[in-house]
This record gives C-alpha cells, sequence and structure tokens, in this order.
C-alpha cells in the first residue's frame, strides 16, 4: 500500500515557497526605493510610490521619465521654463505643458545642471 502524502507537509512546503517569493519580492521593492529615492530608475514603477506611476517620477515642478543608467538623464515635462528650476543630466529633455510657441515648446539641457536651451519646433 503506497503511503499517502502528509497534507501538513505539502501545506507547509507550499507556504514555505509563498514566503521566499514574498521576500525576493520585498527586496526588489527595497531596491526601487533606492533608485527612486537616487533618481536612479531605469524601469517602470507602479506600486512604490503615489508619486511614481508607469516610470514617471513627480519632482517639484515637473515630471520625470529616467532614460539608460545615467543619473538624471531622461525626459522631464511640466509647466513653465525649466531654466535654474528643474536640474538634469546635460541632453535630457524637457516638454512644456504650457509652451505656446515655437520656442517655448521643447528644450535641451546643455550643462548637467539647470541651464536649458529652447529647441525650436515647427509649427
Amino acid at each position: 500500500m503506497a503511503d499517502k502524502p502528509n497534507n501538513n507537509q505539502e501545506v507547509l512546503k507550499d507556504l514555505a515557497t509563498k514566503v521566499e517569493g514574498f521576500e525576493e519580492r520585498f527586496k526588489e521593492i527595497e531596491a526601487w526605493k533606492v533608485a527612486k529615492e537616487t533618481q536612479q530608475l531605469n524601469y517602470p514603477l507602479d506600486f512604490v510610490s503615489q508619486q511614481i506611476i508607469q516610470g514617471f517620477v513627480s519632482i517639484p515642478g515637473a515630471s520625470y521619465f529616467p532614460m539608460g543608467g545615467t543619473k538624471g538623464f531622461g525626459i522631464y515635462y511640466g509647466a513653465g521654463s525649466p531654466n535654474t528650476s528643474i536640474t538634469a543630466a546635460q541632453g535630457s529633455l524637457f516638454l512644456r505643458t504650457d509652451g505656446s510657441s515655437t520656442s517655448t515648446r521643447a528644450y535641451i539641457n546643455t550643462d548637467g545642471v539647470t541651464a536649458w536651451t529652447a529647441v525650436t519646433t515647427a509649427t
């Protein structure tokens, strides 16, 4: 007569597997929190914070979609000119939500800090 599997052992094994999965997920969430705090985000996050939705990070005055591995490099968007108010890596783009002319719609960061140059766009 074959031995029947012990239900308690199966339940404990299943529980141990789930706990292991939770531990891995917790480590991943902790790593995402650190990445958010240092603005080194390389993938979409949608549950770490209410400020992060589908990879977009809310920062004072703008929102930010990180790109690549360079800290602060990405696409920013918001109202008003980014000059002297938004810090970003050189080459980052800023799309102005309230831009009303061909010279106030888009900007590129030129110094890796807060200097932005308007990019002329077509009408």
